[in-house]
């Protein structure tokens, strides 16, 4: 009646542009005037003329268009983005969080002890394999060296004049001037000769190996995230110097509940996210699910291995993980965009199809459907009328009306499925 009713007196009265706009049911017509041309008119009565009635009677006017609820007519399509509905692994997930560790932590620790020299590297350096780290003074290892050096110098020359004695002795012994027991004597003398020279030897490289140990060098490739010790501190055999930890690989471990123990697909990789890294998708292999609860939670910590080249993730960070269940590689469900999905007025989901994406405008149709468990970003199709590979929107779903003509400006290969 109050269509009727403006439609009649200020429709006609003012020249607006009437319009026939059907209702959501398809089957009850209304008549309406254009909303923002009236609400021009409106303005316009507000700002002209010195007459305070035209005012009001402008103020008067909007507020009517405002109160009738008038719609809004458009002769444009409106653009919205499709993604895929798709067929993929159903079965259950569990989303649980964990913390980053190093895959190896390692306190660098010196074999020998004495006065801290240089201290080459700090807190954030980033070493390689074999990198010296920080060396001690070495004053009287280096003194040792030169010593073993030298004797062993001395019993290479003892043992050459063994030989020179034990190789005149045997020729003298064939002219019987040089008794036999002095030749068995010789030739002891000569093993012994033999015998120190290999003692040096030994006692050379082990004065070598004890110099190149007061420079404490890099177990693996890492970053030194603390020091225990300064330039100029004394440092004990054994004491701890340095510690590093590896960045290339991380652990990401999580706590499983034991429900889902037994559940747990080993084969298939894990989907990680990061809050510090929250626009990136990680995906890595289990390295170990350890068969030990915890007595208050009774979850089983499960480690997850993760490639990490640019050192993005560090050790510390909280993250949040996606498991599979070995359950579900057999069974196939329809997969639907979380952002597909619009809530109706009684409480129940449903999506809206397009199904003609190259035409420059289409008609979206609205499809309600029940709703399974999700998986990420989309959802199991529980029921409905929705199959693998039509198209649904997923931007500018928010306010279609059934019928509403739309045109596609994006389409997504496999929205949520990065």
């Amino acid at each position: 009646m109050r269509l009727e009713l403006f439609e009649n007196n200020i429709g006609d009265s003012f020249g607006l542009p009437i319009h026939q706009i059907p209702s959501s049911s398809g089957d009850v017509e209304e008549w309406g005037c254009d909303y923002f041309a009236g609400f021009r008119l409106g303005v316009f009565f507000m700002i002209s003329g010195m007459y305070p009635w035209r005012r009001v009677l402008g103020y008067c006017f909007i507020v009517c268009l405002v109160a009738l609820n008038l719609p809004v007519h458009s002769d444009d399509a409106k653009p919205v983005v499709v993604a895929p509905v798709v067929l993929g692994e159903s079965g259950e997930l569990l989303r649980v969080t964990g913390t980053v560790f190093s895959r190896r932590y390692s306190k660098i620790s010196s074999e020998v002890e004495g006065l801290v020299q240089t201290l080459i590297v700090d807190r954030g350096s980033y070493v390689k394999r074999g990198d010296v780290l920080c060396e001690i003074d070495a004053t009287f290892a280096e003194l040792d060296s030169i010593d073993a050096g030298y004797r062993l110098q001395r019993s290479k020359a003892a043992l050459t004049e063994a030989k020179r004695q034990l190789d005149e002795s045997t020729r003298l012994s064939q002219e019987k001037i040089v008794a036999e027991s002095d030749l068995l004597s010789l030739r002891s003398q000569l093993r012994i000769a033999e015998l120190e020279v290999e003692r040096m030897e030994i006692l050379e490289t082990r004065a070598k190996e004890t110099l190149d140990r007061y420079a404490v060098t890099a177990p693996f490739d890492g970053m030194v995230v603390s020091k225990q010790t300064e330039e100029g501190e004394w440092i004990d055999r054994g004491g701890t110097a340095l510690t590093i930890v590896e960045l290339d690989v991380v652990f990401v471990e999580f706590l499983v509940p034991q429900s889902f123990y037994n559940l747990i697909d080993r084969q298939r990789n894990v989907a990680v996210r990061f809050e510090a890294l929250p626009n990136q998708r990680f995906l890595g292999k289990i390295h170990g699910v350890i068969a030990l609860a915890s007595e208050s939670s009774r979850s089983f910590p499960v480690r997850i291995e993760l490639s990490n080249p640019d050192h993005a993730i560090a050790p510390g960070m909280s993250a949040r993980g996606v498991f599979q269940s070995v359950s579900a590689g057999d069974d196939q469900a329809i997969l639907v965009p979380t952002d597909a999905l619009v809530r109706t007025p009684n409480g129940r989901h449903s999506v809206w199809v397009v199904s003609d994406l190259k035409a420059d405008s289409t008609v979206a149709v609205e499809r309600v459907i029940e709703l399974g468990p999700r998986k990420e970003n989309q959802f199991v199709v529980a029921s409905g009328d929705l199959k693998p590979g039509v198209f649904v929107v997923v931007r500018g779903n928010e306010r279609l009306a059934s019928g509403e003509s739309v045109r596609v400006v994006e389409r997504l290969s496999e929205f949520g499925n990065q």
